[in-house]
């Protein structure tokens, strides 16, 4: 099961939904003006009955945790918003280097160019970005191994490597991942593994195909809202039949 929350700004409301990545169907949804911890536990617990709770997928959101525990699943985080929040974390750092950087520029060689400035603060961040890329891609690696045991001699070898990291990685990995690294390997232990996935894409991409950002800004009420995705959630399923059965 994969809950998700996203909230529209254009009009003060929240929507949450239950996607079942086995069978590939919405489960429920529900749109809120508020997005408390109660909202989201009475959400799950009505709608998923408790023979029901397996495992689930969720984005970063602490309060994700204990709603999970007391509901009584095993709570996957996804990897996906462990990703984006790292890039988003990283771009202020990125921003700090290229301060530093070019303030040094101009320190050392005070006729320099403005132009000649700006040349080289873009060719640096696009030395920052390429090396940070490079080890995102040897950190993801991580989530395509194919069991557990592999996962966890592979977080061995990311401590090990770790010192060869940018520094404002090393910072994040170490704060942010590693003290709870075995949230984001539930989908390959033995009672999940091919089960369960290691991101909420699924519903991702439900999400988008059933409200649009455009859409969002037409609909001022929440029964309007919950009306057109009721609409949209029919037609999404009928085109998920067609592409199983061709």
């Amino acid at each position: 099961m994969m809950p998700n929350g996203s909230e529209m700004k254009e009009n003060g409301y929240n929507r949450l939904d239950i996607f079942d990545i086995i069978n590939n169907i919405p489960v429920a949804c529900l749109i809120s003006k508020k997005e408390t911890s109660k909202i989201i536990y009475d959400f799950i617990d009505i709608s998923i009955p408790l023979k029901h709770r397996k495992a689930i997928i969720t984005d970063l959101k602490e309060d994700y945790e204990q709603i999970m525990i007391k509901l009584g699943f095993a709570h996957q985080h996804c990897t996906f918003h462990l990703i984006k929040n790292m890039t988003t974390n990283l771009k202020p750092k990125i921003n700090e280097e290229l301060d530093k950087y070019e303030t040094e520029l101009r320190k050392n060689n005070t006729k320099i160019s403005e132009n000649k400035i700006k040349k080289m603060r873009k060719k640096k961040k696009e030395e920052i970005s390429d090396k940070i890329k490079i080890y995102v891609g040897l950190f993801y690696e991580l989530f395509h191994q194919q069991s557990f045991e592999k996962a966890i001699s592979y977080i061995e070898l990311l401590k090990y490597e770790l010192k060869n990291f940018p520094k404002m990685m090393q910072d994040y990995l170490n704060k942010n991942f590693f003290p709870v690294y075995r949230k984001y390997l539930i989908f390959l232990e033995k009672d999940h593994i091919g089960k369960l996935d290691s991101t909420n894409n699924k519903i991702e991409n439900y999400f988008g195909n059933t409200l649009d950002k455009h859409t969002k800004r037409i609909y001022r009420t929440p029964e309007g809202i919950f009306d057109y995705i009721m609409t949209r959630k029919d037609g999404w399923i009928e085109n998920q039949k067609k592409v199983l059965t061709n």
